[in-house]
Parts: structure tokens; C-alpha cells; sequence
């Protein structure tokens, strides 16, 4: 069975932007470097990995967890539609986080931070 997880979309958002951050300042191993400069959306990103991995939503432990809060796999094994809404509406606040400038201002941040 799985775990307990706080579904919240703030937590998920809050998750996925500091990974996104670290991907962005080359400080997730293995992981390319993505060049914050030039995105401008959410969408962007799967130019350079599987955008849908943000957040956790690919780590099995964290599926299946939201699978089973969401009431779980549908008819044809897929996943539930609310877990799909739950996933769209973290993708469309990460997607209003980048439009907006919030991803250079983070970046710009952790850069100048490590300027002291």
C-alpha cells in the first residue's frame, strides 16, 4: 500500500520549482543542464526532459500514492482523471511561474546568493 502524501498543489509546485531551479543551475547530477535564459513556458521543457517528472509525479512511490488518494486506476488502467486535473493544474501554475519571470528571478537569486 502506499504511503501518505500531502496532495497539495502548493507543495507540488513548491517541489517541482526547486527542481527545476537545480536543473537550471546545473546542481541535479546527471541531469542537463536547462538553459533558463531563453524559457518562457512550462512547455519548453520538454524540449529538454520529461517536463511531467517535475514534482515528483513519475517517482513510483509518489504515483501510486496519488493514484490511491484519487480513487484509483480507471477502467483501462490509466490513471485517475482527477489525478490528471491535480497534475494539470501544478503544470499550469509552473507554466504562469516561468511566463511571469519567476524562474529568472529564482536563478538570479541562487546565483547572487552565492556571489557574498
Amino acid at each position: 500500500m502506499a504511503s501518505k502524501l500531502n496532495v497539495s498543489v502548493d507543495e507540488f509546485v513548491a517541489t517541482a520549482k526547486q527542481e527545476i531551479i537545480m536543473e537550471c543551475v546545473g546542481e541535479r547530477p546527471g541531469m542537463k543542464v536547462i538553459p533558463w535564459r531563453t524559457l518562457t513556458s512550462f512547455e519548453q521543457l520538454h524540449d529538454y526532459r520529461d517536463a511531467n517528472e517535475f514534482g515528483g509525479f513519475c517517482d513510483d512511490s509518489i504515483a501510486d500514492a496519488l493514484i490511491e488518494h484519487f480513487g484509483g486506476r480507471d477502467a483501462n488502467e490509466g490513471m485517475p482523471d482527477a489525478m490528471l486535473d491535480f497534475m494539470n493544474q501544478v503544470h499550469n501554475a509552473l507554466d504562469v511561474w516561468i511566463r511571469t519571470g519567476g524562474l529568472r528571478r529564482e536563478v538570479n537569486g541562487w546565483y547572487d546568493a552565492r556571489e557574498v
